[in-house]
């Protein structure tokens, strides 16, 4: 004869799928968009005297009127290095133009700015001067690319 024994096992887990990471648990925009420039500028080893201008609220039109005057600690030779560590050595071209940054008085040398691949061998000139009104469009086409990569 057969005796049936009841046991007290309990069932085995069940798996759990792994939760997907959401978008919300990115760090905040701002704190991207402070470091990303910041740890380009410290591994091509820019001059400390322009660590300061690797954010992108330091990156504005008096600090790169300074640079190109002499007047600013950081020297005008490292403004390319510092414009491609914000735009992570990337091409805005398109962003740039949709913005209408070709459209001040410096006309299409004001694109110079946008397009930060390496081995670009932009070189801004007093002619560009009239580019500091649209700064701000050229470095929002930067920080969207950030955002949206």
């Amino acid at each position: 004869m057969f005796r049936v024994v009841a046991t007290t096992r309990s069932p085995p887990p069940v798996p759990q799928p792994r939760p997907v990471p959401a978008k919300q648990q990115r760090p905040p925009l701002n704190i991207v968009f402070h470091f990303f420039p910041i740890c380009c500028c410290k591994s091509i080893k820019v001059a400390k005297s322009c660590e300061r201008i690797c954010n992108f609220d330091v990156l504005n039109k008096k600090t790169l009127t300074g640079m190109f005057l002499g007047t600013d600690p950081c020297p005008q030779s490292h403004g390319l290095d510092l414009m491609q560590c914000a735009a992570q050595s990337e091409d805005h071209t398109q962003c740039c133009i949709e913005r209408g940054v070709h459209t001040t008085s410096a006309g299409n040398k004001c694109l110079g700015f946008c397009n930060m691949r390496p081995g670009n061998t932009f070189q801004a000139d007093v002619s560009m001067l009239p580019c500091w009104s649209v700064l701000n469009d050229i470095k929002s086409c930067f920080r969207d690319h950030i955002q949206n990569n």
